[in-house]
């Protein structure tokens, strides 16, 4: 994969990455936007990684905004931003420092 590609995701949605072969070096980053980030509503951008089996290994596999890296590091909740009429959230995925058992 060389550029930028994204995939535009609804709520509940999910998306299988990559085959092993083409994850050397990859980097990726999620960002999830919302209209208006005065709203009563808020987002927190959470990540789980999985294992070959669709299970979190463990409670360190939880990545969240009380536990912002995971993963030995490989995951890191990048924080908020605002602007004027949206508001963000990121997290970021090294695919190639990824854990052992955890399946991409």
């Amino acid at each position: 994969m060389t550029g930028v590609d994204y995939a535009v995701l609804t709520k509940g949605a999910n998306i299988s990455l990559l085959a092993d072969s083409e994850v050397a070096g990859a980097q990726l980053q999620v960002v999830v936007e919302w209209a208006d980030p005065k709203a009563a509503a808020d987002v927190d951008v959470s990540a789980l990684l999985l294992g070959g089996d669709g299970r979190v290994r463990s409670d360190a596999d939880f990545v969240f905004y009380n536990a912002p890296v995971g993963g030995d590091g490989s995951v890191r909740l990048l924080g908020k931003r605002s602007a004027d009429e949206r508001g963000e959230d990121r997290v970021a995925v090294d695919l190639e420092a990824l854990p052992v058992g955890v399946e991409a």
